[in-house]
């Protein structure tokens, strides 16, 4: 009998109370033995955001700020939505929203508007209707603007504005297309005899 149960016994007084005593301890006692594993953090990475606002005009738009970390460049599609809204009841969406692109010190470097078209100039160098489609992100207004970009860490933003001042509820969207690169594992020394 161990010292835990002994002294337990040695107090009480009650033949009962003691019987009940030495059902329960072994139970605690088996309970306090098992030990639980710890789940282990995992590397994780955030892959999309999205928020939604009502646009309005002037310096009443919609803004969306964003910050790519690590290391390296980030493909990333960015995209407003508008006219898809509507089949998900949300109402007075935003008809024909176009979109812009801003880094860290405010510059425009990248705009669109009708994602089935490109605007060529600041980063964007080539036509992107077929990227978009590839990405998967594609939207299914072509009123609907998107910019797919490989950028490097820092601050973004996206200014989402309504074609010719119009209003309405918009969506903007960043997704993550390419993961950053995994770590190299450190080589383990081997030693020779």
């Amino acid at each position: 009998m161990n010292s835990f149960r002994s002294a337990i016994m040695t107090k009480t007084h009650s033949r009962r109370l003691v019987i009940l005593v030495l059902l329960i301890v072994p139970l605690l006692a088996a309970t306090q033995t098992v030990t639980a594993q710890a789940p282990q953090p995992q590397n994780s990475e955030l892959s999309n955001i999205s928020t939604r606002g009502f646009v309005q005009t002037g310096d009443n738009v919609l803004i969306a700020g964003f910050i790519v970390q690590g290391t390296y460049p980030k493909s990333v599609i960015i995209r407003t939505l508008g006219p898809e809204l509507t089949q998900y009841g949300v109402p007075n969406a935003l008809a024909n929203p176009t979109l812009e692109l801003h880094d860290g010190t405010g510059l425009l470097i990248a705009s669109n508007d009708n994602w089935v078209r490109t605007i060529i100039g600041g980063i964007i160098t080539q036509n992107q209707v077929r990227d978009i489609i590839n990405s998967g992100y594609a939207p299914s207004n072509g009123l609907e603007s998107a910019i797919i970009a490989d950028l490097p860490p820092g601050n973004y933003t996206a200014i989402v504005r309504g074609f010719n001042d119009t209003v309405g509820v918009a969506l903007a969207e960043v997704y993550v297309l390419t993961p950053s690169p995994s770590p190299s594992p450190t080589p383990t020394p081997t030693s020779t005899p």
